[in-house]
């Protein structure tokens, strides 16, 4: 699973994310998450780093299916 969130949101709070992510973890799914600056509904995911982060989860997720695959 794929949590993103920003860190200037200040609808839901960036440590709610943390938490659904230990959550998450203890129950033995595996999570990747990204704490970004950017404010409620407004993460832009053509920003270079962002879209580097999500490209690599992708990456990682399709490599798990489809043997060589390297991005």
């Amino acid at each position: 699973m794929l949590l993103m969130h920003g860190m200037s949101d200040d609808a839901v709070p960036p440590t709610q994310t943390l938490v659904l992510a230990a959550a998450l973890l203890a129950a033995g799914h595996p999570v990747h998450v990204a704490v970004a600056d950017g404010a409620h509904g407004e993460l832009d995911l053509r920003r270079p780093d962002v879209d580097a982060f999500v490209r690599r989860f992708l990456v990682a997720q399709t490599a798990a299916v489809i043997p060589n695959v390297d991005g």
